[in-house]
């Protein structure tokens, strides 16, 4: 008996799944849908599924749609630690507060150079 349930617990292993759910906004739903329905409208072939369409869309993602994800998926602290870190890398080590006191005095230095020129309104 023992070998049997060794086996079937083998075999619940090794089983892949064919199907995943996906979680995703509405709109990207509607999106899917709708080129679902566009694709099937044709006089004949099999139907076309979400599945080929999204495969298909994934097929055409490039390294550089990767890296604009990554960096869209950045909050603002995260941007301003990463220039921090830069900085600290040919400048020598500074706490957030320093660096942070750096940028607004480049800011306003830029401010006030702004103001001597005449604006365009």
């Amino acid at each position: 008996m023992n070998s049997d349930s060794n086996k079937q617990n083998e075999s619940v292993k090794t089983k892949k799944r064919s199907h995943w759910a996906v979680s995703c906004d509405a709109d990207v739903h509607k999106k899917i849908k709708r080129l679902v329905q566009k694709a099937n409208k044709k006089e004949t072939g099999q139907r076309i599924t979400a599945s080929s369409i999204i495969s298909l869309a994934l097929s055409l993602v490039t390294e550089d749609h990767i890296l604009t994800l990554q960096e869209q998926s950045l909050t603002t602290d995260e941007k301003l630690e990463q220039l921090r870190l830069k900085y600290a890398k040919s400048n020598g080590p500074i706490t957030r507060e320093g660096f942070l006191s750096i940028l607004l005095a480049a800011h306003q230095r830029a401010a006030a150079e702004n103001t001597d020129k005449p604006s365009i309104t």
